[in-house]
This record gives structure tokens, C-alpha cells and sequence, in this order.
């Protein structure tokens, strides 16, 4: 008797830690994903922001600005890569826990 309730209790418990496991990361999951989500949004607002200022800021303070152009489009670019290989690894996480869902 003590035997078969000792399975079940740790059963139970095995299952509930699955579960745990699984609301926890899923949770971080998706605070990532919203938190880089408005990080994105916010770059691309920036990005719209020093095109609509840089000829107006260039042409009132008589100041050459392509030095700081040429940095902000190479950090730009740099982040624009970033940005592609974190939507490839999203879509491969994906793909492989559809294939787990799936078993």
C-alpha cells in the first residue's frame, strides 16, 4: 500500500514539475519576445527620427554630419544582422517544438 502511494505522490510530482518547467520557460519566452519587440520598434522610430532631423540638424549648424551617418548606418546594419539571425532562430525553435508537440 505504502508502495503504490509513494508512486503515485512521485508521479504526480514529476508531472507538476513538467509543468512548472514548461508555464517558466514559456513565460521568459514570451517577456523576451516582447521586450525586443518594442526594442525594435523603438530602433526603427530612431532610424525614422535621424532620417527626418539629419538634413535639417546638417543644414542649420553648417556642421558635416556623414561621419556620424556612416556610424549610425553601420550600427544599424550590425543590428539588422542580429535582428536576421534571432528571426531564424525563432523559426527553428519553433519548427522543433511543433516536431516534440507532435510525439
Amino acid at each position: 500500500m505504502y508502495n503504490k502511494m509513494y508512486r503515485k505522490l512521485t508521479r504526480k510530482h514529476f508531472l507538476n514539475t513538467i509543468n512548472h518547467t514548461k508555464r517558466f520557460i514559456s513565460k521568459g519566452y514570451n517577456h523576451t519576445k516582447t521586450f525586443l519587440h518594442h526594442m525594435d520598434n523603438g530602433v526603427n522610430f530612431a532610424k525614422n527620427v535621424f532620417s527626418i532631423l539629419e538634413p535639417v540638424v546638417a543644414e542649420l549648424s553648417g556642421m558635416d554630419t556623414s561621419g556620424v551617418a556612416k556610424k549610425l548606418v553601420k550600427g544599424v546594419s550590425m543590428y539588422d544582422e542580429v535582428k536576421a539571425r534571432a528571426v531564424d532562430g525563432h523559426s527553428k525553435l519553433s519548427e522543433a517544438a511543433m516536431r516534440i508537440n507532435s510525439l
